[in-house]
């Protein structure tokens, strides 16, 4: 016959009678403090609806994508540009609202800026996350407005528009004297035609002693130039996405959230109250 252990029976019992008064301490403590978890139960689900409606916003992300026009500056500086933004968003939203021409509103919303390059280095993709709303329209504006405004970018920038319009007016010049000298060979071909056979023969529409394809030279040139002076910013914007909702609220989470926290205090609150409530058990009890 199997003998039986004492010692293994009576932990038995002692641990279901340990389990047995955990059980019933925990009741007792929820009868006597179900009120005080209760309401704050209720001020958490109030706090959290008050918190959803007045502060919490929807998070959106948009990308802005740039192309490099110049080969100034490298687009490792042009990221870095962008990087001083997103330090300018963490530190100093005044100074960020002012860098790109925002309302104070907008600069608030502003939650991260980063940027990249794409398949060349003459893309860069700028990621924008933000909360509430954003003008897109105007920002994919500004930004360019703002790298140009570097002061060493700005030199460069003034140094080669000056050079664009010294060569503007060059062509200008030009076109004047070739279309000067074009008259002039036009007046003398009609002039010999009307002695030869009375009358005005250009052969084959093209006398190659004109100047058509000077003429078309110089103001194909001279566009050039015009067309480089419109486009004079380091970047150009190409495209910019529409906003995407990348973190939608909601009034459910927010609310259950502060349930739960508001749960813990009370909870941390009515642990102290009945330490203390031993504590003078504790202490009456030794005094008798």
């Amino acid at each position: 016959m199997e003998k039986s252990h004492p010692e293994a029976h009576n932990q038995e019992i002692d641990l279901f009678l340990l389990l047995n008064q955990m059980v019933a301490g925990t009741y007792r403590f929820l009868t006597r403090h179900y009120k005080t978890l209760l309401i704050a139960g209720i001020t958490g689900g109030i706090f959290g609806t008050a918190i959803y409606f007045l502060f919490q916003k929807n998070l959106y992300q948009t990308q802005i994508i740039a192309f490099k026009q110049k080969d100034f500056p490298s687009s490792k500086v042009l990221l870095k540009m962008i990087d001083n933004l997103n330090e300018l968003n963490i530190s100093n939203k005044t100074l960020l609202q002012k860098k790109l021409n925002l309302s104070a509103q907008e600069a608030q919303n502003i939650q991260n800026i980063k940027a990249d390059t794409l398949d060349t280095s003459k893309y860069i993709q700028i990621t924008i996350s933000y909360k509430d709303s954003l003008n897109i329209q105007n920002l994919s504006k500004n930004i360019p407005v703002y790298i140009d405004s570097n002061p060493l970018i700005k030199k460069e920038l003034e140094i080669e528009k000056q050079s664009r319009i010294t060569m503007l007016k060059c062509y200008e010049e030009e076109l004047l004297k070739v279309d000067s000298m074009q008259k002039m060979a036009l007046a003398t071909q009609k002039k010999r035609s009307k002695e030869a056979s009375n009358r005005y023969i250009v052969l084959n529409g093209k006398p190659e002693h004109l100047y058509h394809k000077d003429i078309i030279n110089l103001r194909n040139s001279k566009l050039t130039e015009e067309e480089a002076l419109q486009h004079m910013s380091v970047v150009e914007v190409v495209e910019y996405q529409n906003e995407t909702k990348i973190k939608k609220r909601s009034l459910t989470d927010t609310c259950i959230n502060y349930i739960l926290l508001f749960l813990a205090i009370g909870l941390l609150y009515t642990l102290a109250v009945e330490m203390v409530r031993k504590a003078k058990r504790l202490e009456n009890t030794e005094t008798k």
